[in-house]
């Protein structure tokens, strides 16, 4: 393929990642997807001109997986989107129409009258998510899986119940944050910084403005107390100069009282 058509192939497989945020955990979708990385998270480089990996978790709704999740893998190839990716199950499953090593066979993944450049990869998600509730009798790679779906569907699901236990990925002890949220994560964390940031200032604040106020209250306490010692040395001189003078005025008195009877 030319070098524009791989960077046509890179545009359509970006623009088509992006739309799976509509199936998120938190989504009103039927079909509930939780994507984990894409060649895309890195914003300062460019994806490879190779395969194009999307690893995520799919959230089946039958009774055996809808208490956990189910990692895949899509793998977009050079000739995508003229070609159907490969989806591989990234854990032990017993089920039809998954090969012993992971790969996921539907009619729209492996028949290329039924795949068209327009299939987009959340039809693959409810595709690959439909046939693992409801498995099919037409693409059928673990016959014996098959055989005893077909004959016994209690023992079946006993065992496929049994190794998704085993191997789940359950959505509450692995949640991995999707990559599209990282933006909203950073704005909140940043606003919560900023306000803590104003609180501590406005603490410090109110603290400074308080020990100011008590220093003015100290230095008036201690100029009052300044003041009404001097008020008292005053009294005190004035009262010891009045004490004296009415000495002075009785000895007077007395010398002349004496010279008198003299």
């Amino acid at each position: 393929m030319s070098k524009i058509d791989q960077n046509q192939r890179v545009k359509r497989a970006y623009s088509l990642t992006a739309q799976l945020k509509n199936i998120g955990p938190t989504s009103n979708a039927k079909t509930k997807f939780i994507l984990e990385s894409t060649p895309f998270d890195n914003e300062d480089e460019s994806p490879s001109s190779g395969d194009l990996t999307i690893v995520g978790r799919l959230l089946p709704n039958s009774d055996i997986y809808k208490q956990g999740s189910i990692r895949i893998h899509m793998i977009l190839g050079q000739e995508f989107p003229f070609k159907a990716p490969k989806v591989f199950v990234r854990q032990p499953i017993y089920h039809p129409n998954i090969e012993r090593d992971g790969k996921v066979c539907t009619n729209l993944l492996v028949n290329s009258e039924a795949w068209t450049p327009t299939t987009t990869l959340v039809q693959i998600i409810e595709e690959v998510t439909n046939i693992i509730d409801n498995p099919c009798t037409d693409q059928i790679k673990h016959p014996e899986a098959a055989s005893l779906y077909t004959t016994n569907k209690t023992e079946y699901n006993r065992i496929a119940s049994e190794m998704f236990k085993q191997h789940e990925t359950s959505t509450n002890k692995s949640f991995v944050c999707p990559w599209y949220c990282y933006p909203a994560i950073i704005f909140i964390i940043l606003i919560c910084l900023i306000i803590l940031t104003i609180c501590l200032s406005a603490c410090d604040y109110h603290s400074s403005k308080k020990q100011q106020e008590s220093n003015v209250i100290k230095q008036k306490t201690i100029s009052l107390e300044n003041k009404d010692d001097d008020d008292k040395k005053t009294v005190d001189s004035m009262s010891q100069k009045v004490l004296k003078k009415s000495q002075d005025d009785d000895a007077i008195s007395l010398t002349s009282t004496n010279s008198e009877k003299n």
